[in-house]
């Protein structure tokens, strides 16, 4: 018998391996021109749109 860890990766591989597959997106012809750095928020917003693959991160370096 599967333990209920095993189970449920099991399920996972099933449901991923199992779902339709996504609908082709189209790439834009030109990315849309950047906001001036002066406006944080704006800049911050336009990053984000940018961004491809759904990682953002950040550091936070110690001095000890």
């Amino acid at each position: 018998m599967l333990s209920p860890a095993h189970l449920a990766v099991v399920a996972a591989a099933l449901l991923l391996a199992l779902r339709p597959p996504l609908p082709a997106v189209p790439v834009p012809s030109s990315p849309p021109a950047s906001p001036p750095p002066t406006e944080a928020t704006a800049t911050a917003r336009w990053l984000a749109a940018q961004n491809t693959w759904g990682v953002l991160s950040f550091s936070i370096k110690r001095n000890s």
